[in-house]
């Protein structure tokens, strides 16, 4: 569930039960807890694993979103989380492809290239020569011009919404 949903009701009040935490009190899921989590697993981590996100909280916020609780435009959970990688939707699958590429790499690093071709991922790459852009995916406005005006949140979503199906939607 997400945390936000779990921590408070629709009137911004903070819920005081939660039927999915042990003992039933709700003191146990930080506000924004996949954000809060991978900011510790980076911090206090040796190794350098990517961090791989995923559930409801991930699919969400994948992309410049609108945050009901803080009232503003929020960047992808992708940024402010500093993971690796974001897979969304029903993700079994692609977990387990992410998970035999690392096991057949023998390293924890993923090279881009190869999430090109991968469904129902997002990640961070450099678009200077469109060097990670291929000629089939679309490329969403940017945070900062969607923040500045709200028409290019409506396009930008427009095209998000328009490429939700897994089947033929473009990247």
């Amino acid at each position: 569930m997400d945390s936000m949903v779990a921590n408070y009701t629709a009137k911004k009040k903070k819920r005081h039960n939660d039927d999915l935490t042990p003992g039933g009190i709700n003191n146990k899921r930080p506000d924004r807890a996949i954000i809060r989590y991978t900011n510790l697993i980076k911090q206090f981590s040796p190794t350098k694993i990517p961090i791989i996100l995923g559930g409801i909280e991930a699919t969400l916020r994948r992309v410049a979103h609108y945050d009901y609780w803080s009232d503003t435009i929020r960047k992808s959970i992708l940024l402010d989380s500093k993971a690796d990688i974001l897979v969304y939707g029903e993700g079994e699958r692609t977990i387990l492809e992410l998970a035999n590429m690392l096991k057949i790499k023998k390293s924890p690093q993923i090279e881009p290239d190869l999430l090109l071709h991968q469904r129902g991922i997002c990640f961070l790459g450099s678009t200077s020569n469109n060097k990670f852009l291929p000629v089939d995916y679309l490329k969403l406005p940017d945070y900062d011009s969607v923040v500045a005006e709200p028409n290019k949140f409506k396009d930008m979503f427009d095209i998000f919404y328009q490429n939700n199906d897994p089947l033929n939607a473009k990247g």
